[in-house]
């Protein structure tokens, strides 16, 4: 029998892939999710899967323009004020910022106006709907079909750009405003020697809550980037990130893993993901890589968590290896079964006072995860492994601020709250490699 210390290494697992800890672009929720895409490509992530964006809304037929076709030459007219005149509401499109009005090609002038563009009305409605999408896809920003039902049309956007470039452009062909969502890039993480990886989809949602701050539902609601995290054995995890004013959001990558989180905030204006595909043990078992996720929050709001206040997590984790990856979705309610069920960061030190030396300078060491394959069923826990570019330190500094170790920068990341946890306190490597 051989036996393993736990602690046997106790240097940080460096990636050589860090991007250093980056500041997102969180104006949008498309420049929120632009920036965590190009953050990963840096960090050696690869795009593996793309998903355009799309819209679909009815418009019934009588609400088209006809005008009949002309048998003999016609001297053409301009239109009356084309570019001021009120406009009929049930022949009204929008794309951005401009207004689509159809006018009779056959007897007037096609008119050129700031904020507004004409297309010809048809004989017939079929002929006119078609006319006004050619007028729409000029913009470039979507293709549209049209399937013809009885009374009303159908139709379908498809966005010209990959993803959600164009999620944030309004339009309407019918009743009420339309955005185009769903579109996704899948990124895929750098392989383990054991063959694992992680695959995120980074995607907007229409996103919501009911109560006012209850239930998370998806499908109405502000445009908002939403995360779906898989790794090569399975499982997935969701989370959304929201984009608010005034909050600035923090990124760290590296070939196996992320995190994102607020620099200021806290609640729903505040979203954090950790995720990791740990590195392992000399002694781990063979393509059975450790996957730890954790999230900002719970689905219905109750059990409030924050990645940034926290070394041991009791709700919104998904947590097991990559070949049997298991979730606790946020609010799914499933209470572990046994002490030490859910998963925590392991290191030395104490209960509730820092571990320091005699000049009273703390311990530095990696940070091991424990887990269970399985959180919600008896199971013996096991040592997952190190999250990459992470260093603990055996004190309770809860300051954002950088420190010097092993010759690196490291940034400030969390440290522990919670009752009976060590006290200690987290930080990321804050340098880019090559």
């Amino acid at each position: 029998m051989s036996l393993t210390d736990p602690f046997y290494d106790s240097a940080p697992a460096y990636s050589h892939s860090s991007t250093g800890v980056v500041e997102l672009n969180s104006d949008t929720a498309v420049t929120l999710m632009a920036t965590i895409k190009n953050t990963l490509l840096d960090a050696g992530w690869t795009i593996v899967g793309v998903e355009r964006s799309t819209a679909e809304q009815w418009r019934y037929a009588d609400n088209f323009q006809t005008v009949p076709a002309t048998t003999a030459p016609v001297d053409k007219v301009p239109l009356d004020e084309p570019c001021d005149s009120p406009i009929h509401p049930m022949r009204h499109a929008t794309l951005g910022f401009d207004d689509y009005l159809s006018y009779d090609e056959y007897r007037t002038i096609a008119p050129t106006c700031t904020g507004r563009v004409y297309y010809a009305a048809k004989p017939t409605t079929v002929l006119t709907a078609g006319s006004l999408m050619e007028a729409m896809m000029e913009a470039n920003i979507f293709t549209v079909a049209m399937t013809e039902d009885g009374t009303r049309f159908l139709f379908h956007f498809t966005s010209t750009q990959p993803a959600w470039e164009f999620d944030l452009i309004p339009f309407q062909i019918g009743t009420g405003d339309l955005q185009m969502s769903g579109g996704y890039y899948l990124l895929r993480s750098q392989t383990t020697e054991d063959g694992g990886y992680l695959e995120l989809k980074l995607q907007t949602q229409f996103v919501g809550h009911l109560g006012g701050g209850g239930t998370i539902v998806v499908g109405q609601g502000p445009l908002t980037p939403y995360l779906t995290l898989t790794s090569s054995g399975g499982g997935h995890f969701e989370q959304p990130v929201y984009p608010a004013a005034g909050v600035r959001y923090a990124m760290h990558a590296n070939g196996y893993q992320f995190a994102i989180w607020p620099l200021a905030g806290t609640g729903r204006d505040a979203s954090a993901l950790f995720a990791s595909m740990l590195k392992p043990d000399n002694n781990h078992r063979d393509s059975a890589n450790a996957v730890l996720v954790v999230a900002s929050e719970t689905d219905n709001f109750i059990h409030w968590q924050q990645l940034n206040q926290n070394l041991h997590w009791e709700e919104a984790y998904g947590t097991g290896y990559s070949n049997d990856f298991d979730i606790v979705k946020f609010g799914s309610f499933q209470e572990s079964t046994g002490f030490w069920k859910n998963p925590t960061f392991m290191w030395r030190g104490f209960r509730g006072t820092p571990l320091v030396n005699e000049g009273q300078v703390a311990f530095a060491e990696a940070p091991y995860v424990l887990l269970s394959a399985d959180p919600n069923h008896q199971g013996p826990d096991r040592i997952g492994g190190r999250p990459w570019d992470m260093l603990l330190l055996s004190d309770g500094t809860h300051e954002d601020g950088s420190i010097r170790h092993d010759g690196h920068t490291w940034r400030y990341f969390s440290y522990s709250t919670k009752p009976g946890d060590l006290t200690g306190s987290l930080w990321i490597l804050d340098e880019a490699n090559e």
